[in-house]
């Protein structure tokens, strides 16, 4: 049979596309639309690009749900229902939402996974096996790797004719154009292409699902010793961990989640053969011995999460490893009982604990930021800070050494944790925002040595002046634990820094610049002065904005912020 690939054929594919996903099909066109706007717009807003690119999810399956509702007499209800808190989502974030945490993030990534689910469960509930959905899924994943492909193909084909033409014409094609062409062939062309190959879910026929030859060979040849080594290794660790009796590390929770993902993949791509009995006995014996031999790594995970607990207390992160690792002891039961006749359920439940843990007021994040900032708290009541929020670097620094030497990581990474992942009145509780964050490891290499002597100086909440006859400026900050203070000190006033030349086509040349020490105590406190100093070979000037010092007996620490003029 020849294949139909005439105009009027292309035409009717558009048209039944469009009949079958309406709302879908307008949610791809007006979000290309606003991307090309974006393209040319100084002021816009990537909620709408949220919005519409969740619509789109959203309205696919809800169409999908409607082919299977006929006798559901509250589709139209929760269609409409599940729109509006779209858009009424969209609009709290646009217009009410200052600061985007990692909580809101991680709410609306379990959403939008949720959706995924929907889309390729909800039209089979009814179905007495899952051998439709997972033959609808792996036709969902082949179109879309299929339209990606032939996407990227016109876009890349299409912007090379008009990089062509403009070389042979001369014409200057103008570069948004090209970001144009790549927002449609690679977001328009992909999505409608996708929607037109979306099979009924009532025309999946299971007589009909075989796997290949390829499949089961990749499963048996690649897959099941790939996971076969995660476990040799991992069952040597536990028993090294029993020899030696220690505790374990933190990798066997990555490294136990990685072997559990594989054995989920392994028992997916067999699924057809798993239940029509067709399973050849050495991949059979995999599927219904593998869960069990994974069990006694999940309880050395646990055991693994329970220390990190017990070191450095609790994150989000760590709420969600324990989760997961709660998740994989149902898993394994549940796989090992059912003999695999039903694999729905794993993914369905993962996605009802992820919206359960993110997707709601008292979720981890908010349990970790309640944890962390009453941790905190309890630090300051124990070791009073001089004033909060801290406003100097130094007086973080100095607050962290006043605790002891086990006790600084735990509460310098509690502070960091704050700025990384919430709010910014979170943070600015304790820490003022344009206080930078160092890396923990210059407490150790602090600590190595006897600080005798300190310089300060901190000018970075102030205007500074642009000097006159220059072309360039550029802000930047440089920090170096590499020399000691004979290095770093001409003589008892004279300090000569090497620093980064940022503005220079050379990245790894450096500016050498001799500052007096002396002065900078003398004038820090005066507004009006300006710390200005010319380079040695002549080619750049600074302005000092931050300078901090600590010369000790070993190495000596210098952090400078400056404006550097070329």
């Amino acid at each position: 049979m020849k294949p139909n690939l005439s105009l009027s054929a292309l035409r009717e594919s558009v048209e039944a596309t469009s009949r079958r996903f309406p709302a879908a099909c307008a949610f791809a066109i007006l979000l290309t639309v606003y991307i090309i706007y974006t393209i040319f717009a100084v002021k816009t807003s990537g909620v709408m690009i949220y919005y519409l690119s969740v619509g789109c999810l959203m309205s696919l399956m809800l169409s999908l749900w409607q082919e299977d509702a006929d006798r559901d007499h509250h589709f139209w209800t929760i269609n409409i229902a599940a729109h509006a808190l779209l858009l009424a989502d969209a609009y709290v974030l646009e217009f009410h939402t200052t600061n985007y945490s990692a909580a809101l993030f991680a709410a609306h990534t379990a959403a939008v996974f949720a959706l995924v689910l929907g889309t390729i469960f909800l039209p089979f509930r009814r179905a007495k096996d899952d051998v439709p959905a997972w033959a609808f899924t792996i036709t969902l994943i082949t179109h879309a790797a299929l339209a990606l492909i032939i996407g990227g193909v016109m876009a890349g084909g299409t912007c090379a004719l008009l990089a062509g033409f403009d070389a042979l014409f001369d014409v200057n094609v103008n570069s948004k154009l090209y970001s144009c062409l790549m927002v449609v062939f690679m977001v328009l062309l992909p999505i409608l292409m996708f929607l037109s190959r979306v099979p009924r879910p009532q025309d999946i026929r299971v007589d009909k699902v075989r796997l290949s030859g390829f499949l089961m060979g990749t499963v048996r040849y690649l897959f099941i010793p790939l996971v076969a080594g995660y476990m040799v290794v991992l069952y040597a660790y536990l028993v090294k961990i029993l020899v030696t009796w220690t505790l374990p590390q933190g990798a066997v929770s990555w490294l136990v989640t990685v072997m559990m993902v594989g054995i989920l993949a392994i028992i997916f791509m067999l699924y057809p053969a798993i239940r029509s009995g067709e399973l050849k006995t050495f991949e059979s014996k995999i599927v219904r011995w593998a869960p069990l031999a994974a069990l006694p790594l999940v309880v050395f995970m646990t055991i693994g999460i329970v220390r990190r607990f017990s070191d450095y207390g609790i994150t989000a992160n760590r709420l969600y490893v324990i989760t997961v690792n709660l998740w994989f002891y149902l898993v394994c039961i549940g796989l090992f009982l059912i003999r695999s006749r039903r694999i729905h359920w794993v993914f369905l439940s993962f996605g009802a604990i992820l919206l359960l843990t993110s997707a709601q007021p008292m979720n981890y994040y908010e349990i970790s930021r309640r944890s962390i900032s009453h941790d905190i708290e309890e630090a300051m009541a124990k070791y009073p800070a001089k004033h909060l929020p801290f406003d100097r670097e130094d007086e973080v620094r100095a607050w962290v050494k006043s605790m002891p030497k086990e006790k600084r990581e735990t509460a310098y990474s509690k502070l960091a944790y704050l700025r990384n992942n919430y709010a910014e009145e979170d943070y600015n509780r304790w820490v003022k925002d344009d206080v930078y964050l160092w890396s923990y490891h210059e407490f150790e290499d602090d600590d190595s040595v006897e600080v005798d002597r300190a310089i300060d100086y901190d000018k970075r909440r102030e205007p500074l002046p642009v000097l006159e006859g220059h072309k360039y400026f550029m802000h930047y900050r440089h920090d170096d634990n590499s020399m000691t203070k004979n290095e770093l000190m001409l003589n008892d006033s004279i300090c000569r820094l090497h620093i980064p030349d940022v503005i220079g086509e050379d990245e790894s040349k450096k500016l050498t610049v001799k500052i007096n020490i002396k002065e900078i105590e003398r004038l820090k406190d005066d507004k009006n002065h300006v710390f200005r100093y010319k380079a040695e070979d002549g080619s750049a000037e600074i302005i000092l904005s931050f300078l901090c010092i600590e010369f000790g007996s070993g190495l000596s620490g210098v952090h400078i912020e400056y404006e550097e003029f070329k």
